[in-house]
């Protein structure tokens, strides 16, 4: 399917005025149905203290971050009544023009693996921002918009937001395929968009 898939930093979920922004970044890609990704934040981080802590091992470690990402999208939901809830690709395809599915990635994820030649890597090297890479990449979607806290990097490209531990080690792989990737600073109030090229 063709989509604009968004992926909505964790550290973006305590601006006060979140609902407003996001709504206004979002319309700039109307009437494209957008695919709503969000992050683990601090949900996510709690289950690396716990990998530490309690040594859960690359499965269970994986399972409860991308646990962390619904746990977060469910509080998404919840501020726009124009969002909806998509646990199914089924879902994510008939979406309408102008449509806003929030990605419960837990479901997605399991089913997109099925039909994947290429399932996710079960680490920490994988984060929610190479998740929403592989489910862009998986959905064939022409574009990916990540809104995050900070700029961006002058010249970025995949590889040096990755060297600039801006998004994690795996992100320029799995962003590889995904003809256009855009960066937009959430708390900057110009919503600046910095085009990221391979």
């Amino acid at each position: 399917m063709s989509a604009v898939v968004v992926k909505c930093g964790g550290s973006l979920l305590n601006l006060p005025d979140l609902e407003a922004r996001l709504e206004s970044v979002l319309d700039q890609f109307s009437p494209e149905p957008i695919a709503l990704v969000c992050g683990g934040g601090e949900a996510a981080n709690l289950v690396r203290t716990w990998d530490h802590q309690f040594n859960l091992g690359p499965d269970r470690a994986h399972d409860l971050a991308i646990a962390a990402m619904s746990f977060n999208a469910r509080f998404l939901l919840a501020l726009s009544s124009r969002f909806q809830w998509c646990s199914t690709l089924e879902e994510l395809e008939s979406s309408a023009a102008g449509s806003v599915h929030v990605i419960d990635a837990v479901t997605m994820i399991r089913q997109l693996e099925q039909s994947s030649s290429r399932p996710l890597e079960r680490s920490w090297n994988v984060t929610s921002d190479s998740i929403a890479a592989w489910i862009a990449t998986s959905l064939k979607a022409k574009r990916l918009v990540l809104l995050k806290s900070v700029d961006a990097v002058q010249a970025s490209s995949p590889r040096s937001l990755a060297l600039a531990e801006l998004v994690d080690p795996m992100f320029p792989d799995y962003a590889a395929a995904i003809p256009s990737i855009d960066w937009i600073n959430l708390r900057d109030d110009q919503f600046c968009r910095t085009s990221i090229s391979g």
